[in-house]
């Protein structure tokens, strides 16, 4: 009876002598730069003709296949502001003036006062990407994204005199921003049918659209994994993949020898 080592022996033989052909990564690189908005799509096209060409490749060498969508979304913002209470008495200035004593320059007393309140800045729309190829798709939609900026003030006007003294009125404002915004990506591994789609003529074809808010496409890459043949040589050094799969043929059939032994 056969031991199932020695088939395994066997079996890494014939692997390693059917070895004719070495793993190629290649990668395709497409800007883009449309807007979409709901309910709008676009289809692209991915030509890898020259990728392929210049690598001395031909579409059928295809194997795998990976695509990535990249975009982003910028916010656009909705403003809501805050209705603003009354001026109140919050503090002095002073300033120097000429006329307002009889012996040169002096001090004047100026009294602030100061009326606050927030605006607040949002876009709640989740924007969503969906990328379609061959039979797959997939989609991205953006995360919360918040921030504060520190109080404004901006003086509304003033009353008075600089000899005198100003009344000055001014508002101090919080700002706070709210949205869904940021960058977009979807990877879809290709599927017999994009495989098919790509080795039929170099082309690949994935439509992109529009499920929610807006955003941009930015960019489109493909990685592509295609066999390239070795040429036929007597004397060509083993390849790695070859090396690996004879020396463990080799074990087994070693291991059979010592146990007979």
């Amino acid at each position: 009876m056969v031991s199932k080592k020695f088939l395994a022996g066997i079996a890494a033989l014939v692997c390693a002598a059917n070895v004719h052909a070495l793993p190629m990564s290649l990668t395709k690189n497409v800007a883009a730069g449309d807007l979409l908005v709901s309910g709008t799509g676009k289809t692209f096209e991915i030509n890898v003709n020259d990728l392929l060409a210049g690598n001395s490749l031909s579409s059928n060498s295809i194997s795998l296949g990976q695509l990535t969508v990249f975009g982003h979304s910028d916010a656009v913002y909705q403003t809501q502001i805050d209705a603003f209470g009354n001026y109140k008495f919050t503090g002095t200035r002073s300033h120097f003036n000429a006329g307002a004593c009889n012996h040169g320059v002096c001090s004047v007393i100026d009294n602030v006062y100061t009326r606050t309140g927030s605006s607040f800045h949002y876009d709640n729309i989740s924007d969503t990407m969906k990328v379609t190829v061959g039979d797959s798709s997939d989609s991205d939609t953006t995360g919360l994204q918040q921030r504060y900026e520190r109080p404004s003030t901006s003086e509304d006007g003033r009353s008075g005199s600089a000899r005198w003294g100003w009344n000055i009125y001014e508002t101090t404002a919080d700002d706070y921003y709210r949205s869904y915004s940021g960058d977009l990506s979807v990877t879809l591994d290709l599927d017999n049918k994009a495989l098919s789609d790509i080795i039929n003529d170099g082309i690949l074809s994935l439509s992109i659209f529009g499920v929610r808010g807006q955003f941009n496409v930015d960019s489109l890459r493909l990685d592509l994994l295609a066999n390239m043949p070795v040429p036929a040589d007597d004397n060509q050094v083993p390849v790695p993949t070859s090396l690996l799969l004879t020396g463990l043929g080799l074990a087994a059939l070693a291991t059979m020898r010592r146990r007979k032994a």
